[in-house]
């Protein structure tokens, strides 16, 4: 993942800065960014891009005011189904953990901020500290990503929890990112769902559709990688439909979960090693500050990206065997996207 982002990066933030904060405008005071038009044209982008580069097909959502602008579909080839198309998301899958991570504890499932081992009896770490859940899914449990190599291939998910018990910790970092922390996240998550040690896998599904996408009227969900042992850091592939939705609910004034306030929360635009903000980096582009994930998995590249004080957000992704135009298909209508939200068209 991390060489991803460093690639898709580059592409459209070669110039990236720091900057302050911006201010959060009202939906009065915003100007237009995105429209019909503006959209259709990044679509045909995306659709003369993916045929260019021979790609299989493809995906776009654009999301403004939490309302979907677009959710469209491009199959461009012959080897993928004409219907409910569902684009895996990888290590993108980290920010609906924290998402659903946030409802459990709103629903007074977990503590995100108390010890697991409070309850989760067989999670443990070989220095005897104590560990949170927000320690996980923000990567601050100290195992780093080459800990993610000593993980056998035929573990169990119970397995997962020995492998961690013998690790030693490194001092967190913020750039460090591991499909271990990500798995023990989902797992943790699914005992506490159901209080048993066995059948993790089937229970972390069970959990994700009663805390996360039942609630968000997805109904195209897949489940990807089930029969590796870091599954929850995968999990997810979504149909450009329930993609769309997702954003809504991170960017609407009236999400269908939890409030706008404490899905905003969950991510901060200053570090990644921030409670609840998994699977999100901070950037700053031509249209400012923006966080976005980013992956490739199972030959499908994405880039997921918010723009939270403008209230906007899009996904793309690319189906391809080409392991580096994937992402530069991705990267280049983000850097279109930018380039247009840079230029607004009125003010409302």
């Amino acid at each position: 993942m991390r060489i991803f982002i460093a690639l898709a990066l580059a592409l459209f933030c070669a110039k990236s800065f720091a900057a302050a904060p911006a201010k959060v405008l009202s939906e009065s005071e915003r100007p237009v960014y995105i429209n019909a038009k503006r959209a259709d044209f990044l679509a045909a982008k995306l659709e003369s891009d993916l045929r260019r580069a021979g790609a299989k097909g493809g995906a776009l959502c654009i999301v403004a005011d939490g309302k979907i602008i677009l959710a469209k579909d491009f199959f461009v080839g012959a080897e993928i189904p004409q219907n409910q198309k569902a684009y895996p998301l990888g290590q993108s899958s980290m920010p609906l953990l924290s998402l659903a991570a946030l409802n459990m504890e709103s629903g007074g499932v977990l503590k995100a901020d108390a010890p697991i081992s409070n309850y989760c009896s067989i999670f443990r770490v070989s220095d005897g500290g104590k560990v949170s859940l927000a320690d996980l899914l923000s990567m601050k449990a100290g195992f780093d990503a080459h800990a993610d190599s000593l993980v056998p291939d035929d573990s169990s998910a119970n397995d997962v929890f020995d492998v961690a018990a013998q690790l030693s910790r490194a001092a967190p970092s913020d750039v460090e990112r591991s499909k271990l922390q990500a798995a023990l996240a989902g797992y943790v998550m699914a005992y506490a769902h159901s209080k048993k040690d066995s059948g993790l896998k089937k229970t972390f599904a069970s959990g994700m559709d009663s805390f996360l996408f039942k609630p968000l009227g997805m109904d195209g969900i897949r489940y990807r990688g089930f029969d590796k042992p870091l599954f929850p850091a995968f999990a997810f592939a979504l149909t450009i439909g329930d993609c769309a939705k997702w954003l809504e609910a991170e960017l609407s004034a009236r999400p269908a979960i939890l409030s706008k306030e404490l899905i905003a929360k969950r991510r901060n635009s200053d570090s990644v090693c921030e409670k609840f903000s998994g699977g999100w980096l901070s950037s700053n582009g031509p249209a400012g500050a923006f966080l976005m994930s980013g992956d490739r998995f199972e030959n499908t590249a994405n880039i997921v990206a918010l723009f939270p004080d403008k209230s906007l957000g899009i996904a793309v992704f690319a189906v391809s065997d080409d392991s580096r135009a994937a992402p530069e298909i991705c990267a280049g209508v983000l850097s279109e996207f930018m380039q247009l939200v840079a230029e607004p068209l009125n003010l409302k």
